[in-house]
Parts: C-alpha cells; structure tokens; sequence
C-alpha cells in the first residue's frame, strides 16, 4: 500500500513541488512499506537519490523540468 501511495504522491507533486522534493517523499513514503524501517537511512538515501537524479534529469539531459517549487525560490 505505502509504495503504490508514494508513486501516486509523486505523480501529483513532481510539478508542484519539484523533481527533489518529490523524490524525497517518494522514498520516505515507500520506506514505511518495510516494519524495520531506518527513517535516518531513509531521509539519507532520499537526499542522495534526489541530487543525482537532479543531476542526470536536469543537468546532464537539459530536461526542463521544475527543480523547487515557486514560493522557495527568491527572485
């Protein structure tokens, strides 16, 4: 149930919020599948899946996608 909900939390939020934020609650949202869950190790590897996954996407592929939400980023 936790996996199928983190997939659909990321699909609503990836505009919203950002392709970091999104995968940030995509893993903490999917970690809570597992009844030993590190909430520590996963914040860690969402931190780390968020930056590369930013770097590829956005960098190394040039895809225009939104990186922080509008109201976070200072004009």
């Amino acid at each position: 149930v936790f996996v199928l909900a983190s997939v659909c939390f990321f699909g609503i939020t990836i505009e919203r919020l950002g392709l970091p934020l999104a995968l940030i609650g995509l893993v903490m949202i999917s970690g809570l599948a597992q009844k030993d869950a590190r909430h520590l190790h996963n914040l860690i590897l969402a931190i780390l899946i968020a930056v590369v996954c930013t770097l590829i996407f956005v960098k190394g592929l040039a895809l225009q996608m939104t990186i922080w939400p509008a109201g976070l980023v200072p004009r």
